[in-house]
């Protein structure tokens, strides 16, 4: 068997980091022979750095050779191809800590529930929203799925996603921020530009 991770490089403006796992007898093993680990535009172009194997996922990792400030990149992918985890680019703002043009940092608690009622927790996990109130969030026990997403502060206001969202397995996306339809019920305050949720629920009662 063999686990293979590489870069494919479009000239100046795009760079993608790409992974295959081939048999002994050089069968592709994943679906679409291909898997794109990670793209990236605007020159942010990642290169392999380790590939590592362990409990039946490959975990990859690459650095980021841009100039300036670079990061390190990790991604669990499945041995059938698929990524390992549930990862949501998150925007959330937080009234009371948003100042325009920035916010404090603060770790939130993040909630996969069923889109169904009794609307059962699916998966939780945290992160810390940085000073542009964004954050990735990664759920490892979630199966693709339709779900609402449920953001928690140790000063504001449970919130809910506006609707329920279609979830996969690797990257998705959510910002709260844009408008107050973006959560359930409106339940949003708009402060300097940018909708947040409601803060001063210091005993987490939701009022």
């Amino acid at each position: 068997m063999l686990l293979s991770l590489h870069r494919v490089y479009f000239g100046s403006a795009n760079a993608n980091v790409k992974a295959l796992r081939t048999g002994p007898s050089s069968e592709f093993h994943w679906p679409g022979n291909i898997v794109t680990a990670s793209s990236y535009l605007s020159g942010k172009i990642r290169k392999q750095a380790i590939l590592n194997q362990s409990s039946g996922n490959s975990v990859m990792t690459w650095s980021d050779n841009r100039s300036g400030s670079g990061d390190i990149y990790a991604q669990n992918i499945k041995f059938n191809g698929e990524p390992g985890v549930c990862t949501i680019s998150l925007k959330f703002g937080i009234e009371g800590f948003w100042n325009s043009p920035s916010q404090v940092s603060d770790t939130v608690t993040c909630y996969l529930k069923s889109s169904s009622s009794p609307y059962n927790t699916v998966d939780v996990a945290k992160t810390v929203l940085n000073s542009t109130a964004e954050g990735n969030v990664s759920f490892a026990n979630a199966a693709s799925g339709t779900y609402y997403l449920v953001v928690t502060h140790r000063n504001s206001i449970e919130t809910w996603s506006g609707t329920a969202l279609a979830i996969v397995k690797g990257s998705n996306t959510y910002d709260f921020t844009t408008s107050a339809s973006q959560a359930y019920g409106n339940n949003l305050v708009l402060k300097g530009g940018r909708y947040c949720a409601y803060s001063g629920d210091v005993n987490q009662d939701d009022s």
